[in-house]
C-alpha cells in the first residue's frame, strides 16, 4: 500500500482527530489502522479516501446534510478541520491547504480567519464562540479566499469531540464549496421561462440583455426588424444592433463596462437604418441581494412620432392624417384643435374639446408635484415626455405615453403648445405582470425572498424603539424529498400548495407567508407584544401541518421543523434574523423534528 507525506505538524494533530472520528462516526477501525503511520507523518493512500468516506457517511453528518442533496460533493472536495476547546484550529486536511494555497503553519490557530471575507468574519466568529460555549453541533456559511484570488462560499459543519475521560475537546468538522449552489440562489427569483413566455406573446419589440449588454432573448418582432434569427442574435451585443458608442458609454453603462443602475427609458437609433429610432422602456431584474442580473427591454418604433413632433404645425393635412392623438393649445393652455385620433382615444369631439384646458383629461392619480415637474421641464427645455394616467370622457382611466412641446415664434415667445400621445395599456400590463413575477413565487404565488426582505425591513423600522418585537419563523418540511423521489414532482407541488393553504389560513392578514426555497417557508409576524403569541402561532402551524395531505397516489406526511428568531433580541438586521431562525430550525430538525425552537433556547427547554 502506498503512503503520502503529511504536512509538517499534521501527523500529531491527525492522530487524536482519527480517534475522535472513530468515536463520533461509529468507526473504531479508524483508530487502529492509522495511528502507527501517523507517528512517522505518513498516511496510507487508501486511508485518505477512507477517512473522507467515513466522515461524510457518518450518521451525524448525514443528518446535518438533511434534505440538501444539491450540495453533496465527492470526498476529495471536502475540507477537513479540527479545533480545540478554546477555538484554536489545530488541524487542516491537505484538501484545505490545496484550496487556500497557504502553508499548514499559516492556517493554524486563528490564521485561517485572515482568508475569510471581512464582512462574514464577525458572524462566523460569533457562531463559533456560541457553539464552543454550548458544546453542541453547529453549522455556518461564509466566504473563504481561494488560491485563485476569488472568494468561494463554503458550508461549514461541525460535531463535538471528547477526550477519553469525557471532557469536551473541541470540534471536528468539514467545509464544502457551495459556490454554485449560492450562485443559483442569487439569480433573480423569477423564472426566466415565465418572462420569455410573456414577451413572446406581446406585439411590441421585446428582448432581454444581461448586465454586460449581451442579448439573451429576443421575440419574433426583433428578429423580423433586424432580419436575423433569434439564434444568430443570442450572445451578441445589444449595441451592435441598436445605439451608438456615446449611448453605450455615457447613458447605459458605468466606466467598468457593466450596467449598475439601468435607466427606465432611453432611445437608440437602429444601426444601419438611417433615421429610425426605437424608444426602449427597461425593467431591471435584480437578484435578492440587489445586484442587477438582466434587463427586459420593451421597444416602440418612434421614428414617425419623432418626425411628427419636429414638423408639427397647424397644417390640417399633417394634423388629421396621423394615427397618434394630437392637440394644440394656445399659450394659456386652452385647446384650439384636436385631431381624429384624439377623439377616438379620449371620447371628446373637436367641438367638446375646443376651449377646454387639458386638465379635463386628468385621472386624479398624479399629485400637484407631478404636474409641477412636468411644466417646469416644458418651461426650461421646451419639451416633456413620459408615461401618464388619464381619464376618458366615459370615466375609464388608461395609461398613455405623452409628449409635450412648446412652440415659439421668431422672437422666442411661446405661442402654442402641442401634445402627441398614444395608448400604452398593453405595455403597462406587461410591466405589471413582470413586477408580479419578480416578487411572487411562480408555483404558490406567495411572496418570494425579495418581497419578504422588503417587508421584514419595513417591520424592523416600524417597531424599532418600541416594546414590540418582530418574529421570523423559518419552516422546513420534514421528509419532503421522499415525496418528490417516490411520488414525483407533481405530487410534491400538490404538497407545497396544500402547505401554502394551511399556512395562510393560520395567520393574520398583517402577517406574511413567503416561500424561500424548495421546501422552505418563512412566516413573518411584523408586530408582536409577547413571546407567548409567537409560540401559539408556531404551535398552530405544527398542528396544521402534521395532518396527512391527501394525494392521488395516497397520503403524504411532511411535518414542520420551525426555527424562531426575534427582533431585537436575536438580531438587528434582516440577514441576522433569518440566519438565527435558520440555525434554530436546524436544531429542531436534527433532534426531534416536528416542532419549534427559539434561537438561543436552552437545551432542556427545546
Amino acid at each position: 500500500m502506498g503512503t503520502v507525506q503529511l504536512l509538517p505538524g499534521a501527523g500529531q494533530a491527525l492522530g487524536p482527530l482519527m480517534r475522535n472520528l472513530a468515536r463520533a462516526s461509529s468507526a473504531p477501525e479508524l483508530d487502529s489502522w492509522c495511528t502507527p503511520s501517523l507517528r512517522d507523518g505518513l498516511l496510507p493512500v487508501a486511508g485518505i479516501g477512507k477517512v473522507l468516506a467515513t466522515v461524510v457517511t457518518s450518521s451525524p453528518f448525514v443528518a446535518a446534510m438533511g434534505d440538501r442533496p444539491d450540495i453533496l460533493v465527492n470526498p476529495s472536495q471536502i475540507l477537513l478541520w479540527a479545533c480545540g476547546a478554546e477555538g484554536h484550529f489545530e488541524f487542516f486536511s491537505p484538501s484545505w491547504i490545496a484550496f487556500t494555497g497557504r502553508d499548514f503553519a499559516s492556517e493554524l490557530g486563528q490564521g485561517w480567519l485572515e482568508r475569510v471575507l471581512e464582512e462574514d468574519r464577525p458572524l462566523l466568529c460569533s457562531d463559533l464562540l456560541d457553539a464552543l460555549h454550548r458544546k453542541s453541533a453547529w453549522r455556518g456559511k461564509f466566504r473563504l479566499l481561494h488560491r485563485d484570488g476569488d472568494y468561494r462560499w463554503l458550508s461549514m459543519e461541525a460535531m463535538a469531540r471528547y477526550e477519553a475521560d469525557g471532557h469536551f475537546a473541541g470540534f471536528i468538522g468539514y467545509c464544502v464549496d457551495i459556490s454554485q449552489h449560492e450562485a443559483a440562489h442569487a439569480e433573480p427569483e423569477l423564472s426566466t421561462s415565465h418572462i420569455t413566455g410573456l414577451l413572446k406573446q406581446t406585439d411590441l419589440l421585446a428582448l432581454m440583455i444581461d448586465s454586460s449588454g449581451m442579448i439573451v432573448f429576443t421575440n419574433e418582432l426583433i428578429s423580423g426588424l433586424l432580419g436575423k434569427s433569434a439564434e444568430r442574435l443570442l450572445n451578441t451585443s445589444f449595441f451592435d444592433h441598436f445605439g451608438s458608442d456615446r449611448v453605450r458609454s455615457e447613458t447605459l453603462f458605468s466606466s467598468d463596462g457593466r450596467a449598475s443602475d439601468f435607466p427606465a427609458e432611453f432611445e437608440t437609433p437602429l444601426v444601419g437604418s438611417g433615421q429610425s429610432l426605437i424608444l426602449w422602456h427597461s425593467m431591471a431584474q435584480k437578484d435578492y441581494a440587489g445586484r442587477l442580473a438582466y434587463v427586459v427591454l420593451v421597444g416602440e418604433d418612434v421614428t414617425a412620432q419623432r418626425t411628427e413632433e419636429a414638423k408639427l404645425n397647424l397644417t390640417s393635412k399633417v394634423f388629421e392624417s396621423s394615427n397618434l392623438a394630437m392637440a394644440i393649445t394656445d399659450a394659456k393652455g386652452s385647446i384650439l384643435s384636436v385631431n381624429g385620433a384624439f377623439t377616438q382615444l379620449t371620447g371628446y369631439s373637436q367641438e367638446e374639446a375646443r376651449g377646454q384646458n387639458p386638465r379635463i383629461l386628468q385621472s386624479g392619480r398624479h399629485g400637484p408635484e407631478f404636474y409641477k415637474a412636468m411644466w417646469h421641464s416644458v418651461a426650461t427645455r421646451d419639451h416633456w415626455h413620459g408615461d401618464i394616467w388619464d381619464r376618458r370622457k366615459d370615466g375609464t382611466i388608461y395609461p398613455k405615453f405623452l409628449s409635450i412641446n412648446a412652440i415659439r415664434d421668431h422672437e422666442g415667445r411661446v405661442t402654442n403648445y402641442s401634445s402627441i400621445f398614444s395608448d400604452i395599456t398593453e405595455r403597462k400590463a406587461i410591466e405589471e405582470k413582470l413586477s408580479s413575477l419578480a416578487h411572487l413565487d411562480a408555483l404558490t404565488e406567495l411572496p418570494n425572498r425579495t418581497l419578504l426582505r422588503q417587508r421584514l425591513s419595513d417591520a424592523i423600522a416600524t417597531v424599532a424603539g418600541s416594546k414590540d418585537q418582530v418574529a421570523v419563523l423559518y419552516i422546513d418540511l420534514d421528509r419532503f424529498k421522499q415525496v418528490n423521489d417516490t411520488l414525483g414532482h407533481q405530487a410534491g407541488d400538490q404538497v407545497l400548495l396544500e402547505v401554502t393553504r394551511r399556512l395562510k389560513a393560520g395567520i393574520r392578514a398583517s402577517d406574511t407567508v413567503a416561500r424561500v426555497g424548495g421546501d422552505e417557508f418563512i412566516v413573518l409576524l411584523p408586530r408582536v407584544s409577547e413571546v407567548e403569541i409567537v409560540a401559539r402561532v408556531a404551535s398552530k402551524i405544527v398542528e396544521a401541518l402534521k395532518r396527512p395531505i391527501a394525494l392521488e397516489q395516497g397520503e403524504a406526511l411532511c411535518t414542520p421543523s420551525i426555527g424562531i428568531s426575534l427582533f431585537p433580541d436575536h438580531g438587528q438586521d434582516i440577514d441576522a434574523l433569518i440566519h438565527c431562525a435558520d440555525q434554530a430550525m436546524y436544531k429542531i430538525k436534527t433532534t426531534t423534528r416536528c416542532g419549534f425552537h427559539f434561537y438561543g433556547q436552552a437545551e432542556e427547554d427545546a
